[in-house]
Formats: C-alpha cells, structure tokens, sequence
C-alpha cells in the first residue's frame, strides 16, 4: 500500500471487479512462483527487479538442461523476434513452443503482466512476451497516479518498451528540451518541499523531469533530465 504503483493498479483497480487478492507469506521467488500457480493468479503488477530475477533464473535453468536445449530455446526465441509483428501467428507460435517454461514459471492462468516503477531490460520484456505470456509497460509518478499503460497486442511494439498514451482525463506534452509535461484529474493538490506545503495551480502542467519521445502516439521514456 505505500507504493502508488500497488496501490492503484492492484487494490483500488481490482476491488472494482471483486477480485481475489493473494497475500504472499514472503518475497522468496520460489515464494511468488509457487503461489501464483496454486491460486491461478490472473494478473501481475511488479516493478522490473522482480521481472530481471525470474528471467535470469529462468535462462540459467534452460542452461543447465544442456546445450541441446538451449540451442533449440534459443531458435525458438530468434522464430518469435521474427513473427514479432503478426499477432495472431506470434501467439499461436509461442504457445506451442514454449509451453513447458510457462509451466515451470507462472503456468497457464496468467493474462495480463505490467512493469512499471523504473526501466526494465529490453531482455526481460521480450522474453516474457515472446514465451506467450503478455508484460506491458506502464507510467506514472507519485505525485500524478499511473497516467498510461501500453496496451497494444503487437509484442514488437512492447517489447519496444513503449509506456502506450495518456489514461482517459489525462493530458501528455514534449516541451522544447523532451520534458514530459502531465495535465489532469490525477494530479497531487499540493507537494511538500522542505516542509513546505506548496499548492498546484488547478490546469497547471506537472513537470515529470522525465524524457520522452513519442511515436505515433506511443510514448517512450528515454531516461531523466
């Protein structure tokens, strides 16, 4: 709950629907594993530590089977780079070829992944996405909420690491030096500093101190002023 990033997409998102909401007894990643596939959780929300270490051990325990296996792994990765753009032909590809690493990971139950919090590697984004599981990239600030999430199916476009375009409500700009600016309902009213409460100027645009490049109306942060 201290976390915007859990707070919104996970417990007020959720509780909208129902949901049922897993308390994990620790952060071991056997921990997290485990749990996820003996309740058949649905959806993730993590920041990129917890994506980085399940993809490492992920590629260490395809390693460890022999060069026979990683070799076959490693083609069916370079397959799935290659239908990157064809979603219907990607999907069904990735769903046949690496059924056995979902099993050993989070299993079949799993529809939707966001990461979001910092940048995550590109290495962890198109593993996840090419073995047929779906891992977005999302965007927000403690001070203005989670404005976007990437939302398209084409994994070329997320494993692009493309954060998708501004929420319902909420307003992007590139200012001359490629600044993000944030307008909108979301916004904090006041933010201290220094202990000082300094009141917002209602319609006044957040400076995020975060780079950006937008393409085709999908953003990108490229790194922090």
């Amino acid at each position: 709950l201290y976390h915007v990033f859990g707070l919104i997409a996970v417990y007020i998102w959720f509780a909208f629907f129902s949901r049922t909401f897993v308390q994990l007894n620790d952060m071991a990643p056997q921990t997290i594993l485990n749990t996820i596939r003996r309740h058949r959780v649905t959806h993730i929300f993590a920041v990129p530590l917890f994506w980085e270490t399940v993809y490492d051990q992920a590629l260490r325990t395809i390693r460890a089977r022999g060069e026979k296996t990683w070799s076959r792994f490693r083609r069916g990765m370079r397959i799935a780079e290659k239908t990157a753009g064809l979603p219907l032909i990607g999907r069904m590809f990735s769903r046949l070829a690496f059924r056995e690493i979902r099993e050993n990971l989070f299993g079949e139950s799993v529809r939707f992944m966001i990461t979001g919090g910092s940048e995550i590697r590109r290495g962890a984004l198109t593993f996840f996405n090419a073995i047929g599981y779906r891992l977005a990239d999302g965007y927000g600030m403690t001070e203005i909420g989670i404005t976007s999430v990437e939302l398209s199916a084409k994994r070329s476009i997320l494993n692009a690491r493309f954060v998708g375009k501004p929420m319902k409500g909420m307003e992007y700009k590139i200012d001359e030096n490629g600044e993000l600016l944030v307008k909108g309902k979301a916004i904090a009213k006041y933010i201290i500093e220094d202990g000082v409460k300094k009141p917002r100027v209602d319609g006044e645009y957040f400076r995020t101190k975060d780079l950006v490049e937008c393409v085709d109306g999908h953003y990108k942060i490229l790194g922090r002023r």
